[in-house]
Formats: C-alpha cells, sequence, structure tokens
C-alpha cells in the first residue's frame, strides 16, 4: 500500500513538473533524450525504479537545463524545486545571506526567522511531513527587484498532525514577498493563512 501511495505521488510530480514545462516551452524532447542518455549508462531499471527515475530525476534535470530570466520564472522554479524536492536548485537560487521569515500562523503560532544556513533543515522536516506538496501560483506583482505572489499551497500528509491522518491534505493561502540582489534571493516573508482542520 505504502509502496502504491508513493508511486502515485511519484507520478503526480511528474505530472505537474511536465505542465510546468509545456506552458514555458522548455525543449520536452531534448531534455529527456539527455535524461535517457544518462539512463543507459545505468543497468536497465525494473518497472517500477523507471517511474521513479521518471518522477525525481527528469523533473531535476529540467530544472537544471533551465536559464529563468525573470524574477517571477525564478520563483516559479523555486516552488516547483520544493515540490519535487531538490534542494540543490533552491539553493542555487538564494544568495548565501538570504533571510527568511514566517508571519504567526497555526503552524508556527510565534512566527519564524531563520537564515540560510537552517533552510535546509527547515526543508527536511517538511519533506518527512509530507508525502507531497504543490503550489499554484494565482497573481504577482512585481516592482523592481521586489517581487510579490499570492499562491495556494496544498500538502499531502505523510504524518498524522493533530487531528489529521496520514493522507490527509492540507491547504493555505499565501502572500510571498521576495527581494533580490545580483539575481539571488536576499529576502522571503510569507503570511500563510492555512484553511480549518
Amino acid at each position: 500500500m505504502k509502496l502504491k501511495l508513493r508511486m502515485e505521488n511519484e507520478r503526480q510530480v511528474a505530472r505537474n513538473s511536465r505542465i510546468w514545462i509545456d506552458e514555458h516551452k522548455i525543449d520536452f524532447r531534448a531534455t529527456c533524450r539527455a535524461a535517457q542518455t544518462q539512463l543507459n549508462r545505468q543497468s536497465r531499471p525494473s518497472r517500477c525504479a523507471s517511474l521513479i527515475w521518471d518522477a525525481h530525476f527528469l523533473p531535476r534535470l529540467y530544472f537544471r537545463q533551465m536559464k529563468p530570466a525573470s524574477n517571477l520564472e525564478k520563483i516559479e522554479l523555486y516552488l516547483k524545486a520544493i515540490e519535487s524536492g531538490d534542494f540543490a536548485c533552491i539553493a542555487d537560487l538564494f544568495s548565501h545571506d538570504a533571510r527568511m521569515e514566517q508571519f504567526p500562523n497555526r503552524i508556527y503560532p510565534s512566527g519564524i526567522r531563520s537564515d540560510f544556513s537552517k533552510m535546509a533543515e527547515s526543508f527536511e522536516k517538511g519533506r518527512k511531513l509530507l508525502s507531497s506538496q504543490s503550489y499554484e501560483v494565482k497573481s504577482h506583482v512585481a516592482d523592481g527587484d521586489k517581487l510579490s505572489v499570492e499562491v495556494l499551497w496544498t500538502g499531502t500528509l505523510a504524518l498524522a498532525c493533530g487531528n489529521l491522518a496520514i493522507g490527509s491534505q492540507m491547504r493555505a493561502h499565501s502572500a510571498m514577498f521576495f527581494e533580490f540582489k545580483d539575481g539571488k534571493i536576499v529576502n522571503q516573508r510569507n503570511y500563510d493563512c492555512f484553511e480549518p482542520w
């Protein structure tokens, strides 16, 4: 049952990544050929292993080949990297002295402030709690090196949380405010409004 759920989550990650690629006119076939070349260097995988490769490694290769030009494209890439679990991609988008702040919400009643060195730890905690997550950008406002985005976040629990059982979904309506310097994210502020549970 756990393997079946995991495989379905992997498929959803792959589907989300391909939708994003289509929207941004990424050369899907060329990227697939590059991925297949790398896959052929290994022993022939089982069908299950192929699904996991398709869901995890192809999206990461897409991310590596992309050259986001606008700040909005960088944030879209950032959110997709969170979905796929690619912290290396996230690290490449942030300045080493970046700051992040989440204002008080249901998860963090007192809010939380962190620097980039603590982001990896928080990222891993989130991955353990969630079997999958997705972001839908609803709107955005750009002003020079500042960008504001309104997103809908949906997460599926891998562990029980409060009165929510494994497999339950959580939703949050978020306003994210980013500041850039020299093409890198230097500051992120989140206002997260979780739906009742």
